[in-house]
Parts: structure tokens; sequence; C-alpha cells
């Protein structure tokens, strides 16, 4: 008895022996998360550190997004974890949501409204959680919520009949474009299903989606709705063509098999390439990319791509410093919370599938 209790302690000791027994690493990430990156006020900072130089979407060190409130509530529905789940929920009517049902996309590290903006594929991924919370527990305050967001979203983010990227609470303006990657047909006929959106604004929304053309492989970036006119971007950002390719009803052939391609003969997939020549623009990879190369490839039923995609996510993962678990963390030792939350959620799905054992093995 001894012997066994003394054996039961070294395995609870040591990180190394747990994680090359199987058991979670997604739970290092976690309490990376949960101890390096929380602002004061318990909100989930966007990035390890108080500054950065990567702001493209004008985002600073500290700042919290309702995207990271919406992909936390994810992953507690993929692991059907209410605890974590609560916790997302309250952060949710602390900090981001209104009396009127509207959601901020960014506040300050202080839980302070600097931009009266909300963003509809944050809103919608938030909406589509709390139903899913609904349908496992049952409780009521999550559908109510869920009434309360969705009807702004359907008051709020249309022009001219079609779902758009953004609504500015501050100066009575919803932007006259939608970016492709921001909502799906599902998405849509959820929002139809609960009455947030009439039968109209579903119909010339999807209709929009289903006509998406592609350009050598590649979708297009936003649909103008005021030129009625799908606009390409020259430099290709490989998050928005997934995610996309994820919520498309039908497989992009050209696209996927550009995909393939690059993994089996590279073994890597950049951050942003050519339109025209498909030529990598950036040195960089991204572990949310191959998170989302993943979710694509379960969707498809591609347990190859799948599996050598992982083999190569995990690589980008910290296994013995203070940061145990984080993805990404460079010399600069920062990293975005997207890319440990996307990981996380995408590994959770191999789990699923039965593809992977419990995760670390």
């Amino acid at each position: 008895m001894t012997i066994i209790l003394i054996v039961l302690a070294l395995f609870l000791s040591f990180p190394l022996l747990r994680s090359l027994t199987g058991t979670s690493a997604n739970e290092d990430t976690y309490h990376f998360i949960d101890e390096h990156m929380r602002n004061p006020n318990g909100t989930f900072a966007t990035y390890l550190q108080e500054d950065t130089e990567e702001d493209a979407d004008e985002v600073q060190g500290k700042e919290t997004l309702s995207e990271t409130v919406g992909l936390w509530m994810e992953y507690a529905i993929v692991t059907e974890d209410r605890e974590r789940f609560e916790e997302a929920y309250r952060q949710l009517n602390r900090f981001f949501l209104d009396s009127e049902g509207f959601v901020y996309w960014k506040l300050s590290a202080e839980g302070e409204q600097e931009e009266y903006i909300n963003a509809l594929i944050d809103d919608v991924r938030i909406i589509r959680s709390l139903w899913a919370a609904y349908d496992l527990w049952e409780d009521e305050k999550f559908r109510r919520t869920a009434d309360e967001i969705g009807g702004t979203v359907g008051s709020n983010n249309v022009f001219e009949s079609v779902m758009i990227d953004f609504y500015d609470k501050s100066i009575d303006y919803p932007a006259d474009f939608l970016t492709t990657s921001y909502i799906s047909a599902d998405d849509m006929a959820m929002l139809l299903d609960k009455g947030y959106i009439t039968p109209k604004v579903y119909d010339r929304t999807v209709q929009v989606l289903k006509d998406m053309p592609i350009d050598n492989g590649f979708y297009p970036k936003t649909y103008s709705v005021e030129l009625q006119k799908m606009v390409y971007d020259q430099e290709i950002n490989m998050i928005d063509q997934l995610i996309v390719a994820i919520n498309a009803p039908e497989t992009s052939e050209p696209l996927a098999g550009f995909i393939k391609k690059e993994m089996e003969e590279k073994g890597i997939l950049h951050g942003v390439y050519s339109r025209t020549t498909k030529e990598p623009l950036v040195d960089y990879e991204s572990p949310a990319i191959y998170a989302l190369v993943i979710t694509y490839a379960v969707k498809t039923e591609d347990k190859e791509l799948a599996l050598f995609t992982y083999d190569r996510l995990i690589e980008f993962r910290e296994t013995g410093s203070e940061y145990r678990g984080a993805y990404s963390v460079g010399e600069d030792e920062n990293t975005h919370i997207f890319d440990n939350l996307l990981p996380m959620i995408a590994i959770e799905r191999l789990k699923k599938e039965g593809w992977v054992k419990q995760e670390g093995a």
C-alpha cells in the first residue's frame, strides 16, 4: 500500500509524467490562460504582454474582447463544462452586455467601453453558445440572454436586408459590408428559427453566401452591400479562408487541394499568401491557423490531414517553461489568446472523433 501511494504521489507531482501518460495537456493551456492572461478584474487579456506591435486589429495588450468570451463559451460547450461556461456568462453580463442586449466588441483592461461597436461574428458565436448551453443544462437565463442579444443583432446588424459586420451605437451607423468569414448559412438558419431576423434578411444574406465566387482557389474577403459585389484582397489571410471553408455547405476543392499540398509538401501553412502567385508573403505560422485546419479536416472527415496538422500544432506548445501549455510564446514572450483558445477547441473535437486519445499522449 505504501509503494502504491508513493507511485501515485510521484505521478501527480511531475507534469512530464502526466503528459506522457496522456491526461490532458489542454488543462495545461487552460491553467496558463487562467494564471497569465487575466486582468485583475478577471477578464481575459488579449495578449500575454502589456503592449504589442501586433495591433493590426487595433487591439492593445491587455484589452479584452467579446471574441474571447465567445470562444471560452465554445470550449466549455465542447467539453460540457458548466462551471467554465458560467464564468464566461458572468463576464458577458458584467462587462460586455448593456441593458439593450448590445455586446461591446472590445473593452479596456479595466472593463470600460472605449468604442460603442459590436462585431457580428462574435455576437453570433455567443448566441449559438448560449442556445447550446440552454440545450445542455436547460437554464432559462441562457435562453433569455440569447434572445436579448439576438434581437439586438437582428435590428442593428442589417443594411439593405443583408447582415453586416458591425453597428456603431454611438452614431447609429451600420456598416455597409459583410466579411465573408463572419457568418454561415447555418448561423442564418439559427437566427431565422429563433425569430431574430426576417425571412427577407435570411434569403438575401444566404444568397450572398451561396453565390460566393472562388478566384484562383480563394474566397473573396468581403461583400459590398451598397455595390452588390464581392471584393478580394491581394494578400490572402488564411484564417479568413479557413473560416469560410468551415462554414461553406460544400467543400471547395481548389482551396482544399491547396491546403493539403502545402501541408504535404512543405509541412507548414503560412499566415498570408499572394492571391495571384499563391506564394507565401510572410514567414510566420499560427497555432490558430492549424487549429482551423483541424476543424476543417474534422468537418470533411479527413483524418490524415487532421492528425498531420495536429502534430505540427503541438510543436508550438510550451512544455517546460513557466508558460507550460501556452502556444507560440516566442523570444518576446508574447502570445495572443486566440492562438491558445482555438487549439484547445480543435483538440477537443479530435477527441470527440476518437482520432486522438486524451491530449498529451
